[in-house]
């Protein structure tokens, strides 16, 4: 049996559970764009963007499935000439990470337009390092991320917040940062 046949069929049992609630509502779409910091070993950060699709599982709980595209920034040298003089910083190493992940959200309403909320999100990693365009390496790596947002009713079927969320992958160069986005979502109502 392959090592990951036991966590695929405990992830088709829970999406199996969760089809008839599913069934009975639409999903609830989230566009998120932000930004990335914190990266280990590298400076500065890059663009993140994210589309989820999730669905009401029990009370205050969602669960969907999202993708994801995160630039991870880039890791700096200097350039040297033939005599050993600094010439300057020059990016030795770009990277970036995209994939899919399984996303629990626990919810809770804070008046009438306001909802704070909790994610977590475990999938796979893709990890691609460049050096100004030329692939030098890809990843693939399992990763779980954990966040907090809160946000605010604009309509009846549309949200705007902001999240906050840490990233920690098991293998590569990059094992741990940070996002920070600003999310509109659309919940389709049982009308339309």
């Amino acid at each position: 049996m392959h090592p990951r046949t036991p966590l695929v069929v405990a992830l088709l049992a829970l999406w199996a559970a969760a089809a008839p609630a599913a069934a009975q509502s639409r999903p609830e779409v989230i566009v998120a764009v932000g930004g990335t910091t914190a990266i280990q070993g590298a400076q500065g950060g890059g663009v993140t963007a994210a589309l989820t699709l999730q669905w009401p599982l029990a009370d205050h709980v969602r669960f969907g499935l999202t993708g994801f595209l995160d630039d991870l920034g880039d890791r700096t040298g200097r350039l040297r000439d033939p005599q050993g003089q600094d010439l300057g910083p020059v990016s030795v190493l770009h990277q970036a990470a995209k994939g899919a992940a399984w996303r629990t959200e626990a919810y809770t309403a804070w008046g009438r337009r306001y909802e704070g909320f909790a994610t977590m999100n475990w999938g796979v990693y893709r990890v691609r390092d460049d050096v100004r365009g030329t692939l030098i390496r890809r990843t693939n790596a399992p990763g779980v991320a954990v966040g907090v947002g809160l946000l605010r009713s604009v309509t009846a079927t549309h949200a705007l917040g902001l999240e906050v969320r840490y990233q920690q992958l098991w293998r590569g160069v990059v094992q741990r940062y940070l996002s920070a986005a600003a999310e509109w979502r659309w919940r389709r109502s049982e009308g339309n």
